[in-house]
């Protein structure tokens, strides 16, 4: 259903966000099903506007471990 859903938005000429993503696992899978954005706690917690930028920093580091652990798997 995901990749369906996936699939429709990006034939609609649309950028997908998947929303929920608790788990680097599910963020890896969500990347190989070509979504592109996601949110969740995987990437952080709601965090106040002070702490946007600290939080944005984090959850970018988190997507780049993310693809250092696709890459050394390939």
């Amino acid at each position: 259903m995901v990749r369906s859903a996936i699939d429709l938005g990006h034939n609609l000429g649309l950028r997908v966000v998947a929303e929920g993503v608790e788990d680097v696992r599910a963020l890896l899978r969500l990347r190989e099903m070509s979504c592109d954005y996601a949110q969740g706690y995987a990437l952080s917690h709601p965090v106040s506007a002070r702490h946007l930028p600290d939080a944005g920093r984090q959850a970018q580091q988190v997507v780049l471990d993310a693809i250092a652990i696709v890459l050394a798997l390939t």
